[in-house]
């Protein structure tokens, strides 16, 4: 609904005002490719991506589809869309390997390195971050609460299995600072922090939902059923597992096929010689000289982290 009244809005106040801002309501009857065509190029002039007026046709379209239902219109939603607008929308495909992470770590404030580190083992979306407390993540059970509200299903517990993302995540609670019980502190202008950080730690910009595609598409890489990667994400099918989330590189789809199709590769490594990036444990952070920092070595190339654990301090801090 939040979704349906913030597309809605711009419908309204391009279509049903005049250039003084009046009101001025427009019939149904009176909604013609043309009006469609003349709001595709307003909303262009305003600086908005093809990819958010899409949306926002969708929202009129449904709408519309609501008039059909009550009688209020006769017309076909998808004829007011003019022919040969796309919005090309591609979905991100960002995600990081293990020696990112590591390296991003090193440049980012401890606390908000945690969150970073705790987006990726448990695939938390940053408005279920804000809500975390310490007291969600109970690693003696083997489980953590992830307090997410887009729907009913993004509220959920997770489990939390493996040596890999069980150390990623006690290395949350040594480093997040979080006061009164909540897990992290505020972080004020992720975007334009993560941004800094990416570039000094030498790696392309992530996001904060590239975080959380780490996170599935680690789970994907290990051979985790999709359905299974849908309910960790909290969605309701595979659908965004399949198109987004779940994408694998070459390389993970041959050591994928390999595990399964030559009994040689079963419960062991694949036959490119890597394992998947969790099969090993973080060791713990050193300390760095910075107040407020944290600093990781350099791993080995490749997404598996050193037989040591996740990083090995460096001999210099």
């Amino acid at each position: 609904m939040a979704f349906y009244k913030v597309k809605g809005g711009h419908l309204l106040r391009v279509l049903e005002h005049d250039a003084d801002d009046r009101y001025v309501p427009l019939a149904l009857t009176a909604l013609k490719t043309v009006t469609v065509r003349r709001y595709i190029t307003q909303r262009r002039a305003e600086g908005a991506k093809d990819a958010t007026i899409a949306k926002e046709l969708v929202t009129l379209r449904s709408a519309l589809r609501c008039a059909i239902t009550e009688g209020l219109w006769t017309g076909d939603p998808k004829a007011l869309i003019p022919v040969g607008f796309s919005p090309d929308y591609k979905p991100r495909e960002r995600w990081l390997v293990v020696s990112e992470l590591q390296a991003l770590l090193s440049k980012l404030e401890a606390d908000r390195a945690a969150r970073v580190a705790f987006m990726c083992a448990t695939g938390a979306e940053w408005s279920a971050t804000e809500r975390a407390l310490r007291s969600d993540v109970d690693l003696d059970r083997g489980e953590l609460l992830l307090r997410g509200s887009k729907n009913p299903a993004r509220w959920r517990r997770v489990p939390i299995v493996g040596e890999f993302f069980r150390s990623l995540l006690e290395y949350v609670l040594k480093w997040a600072v979080g006061a009164e019980g909540r897990l992290f502190g505020p972080w004020v202008s992720p975007a334009v922090v993560l941004k800094r950080a990416c570039k000094n730690a030498g790696i392309l910009v992530a996001t904060p939902n590239d975080f959380r595609r780490t996170y599935a598409t680690w789970l994907v890489q290990a051979d985790v059923p999709n359905h299974v990667v849908a309910r960790c994400l909290g969605h309701k099918s595979t659908r965004m597992v399949d198109m987004v989330y779940g994408r694998q590189t070459t390389d993970s789809l041959r050591d994928s096929l390999a595990r399964k199709l030559d009994p040689g590769c079963i419960n062991s490594a694949s036959p490119s010689g890597r394992s998947p990036a969790f099969m090993a444990p973080m060791a713990p952070m050193a300390e760095s000289p910075n107040a407020g920092k944290t600093a990781f070595s350099v791993p080995r190339d490749g997404v598996e982290p050193p037989t040591r654990g996740f990083s090995i301090p460096c001999s210099t801090n």
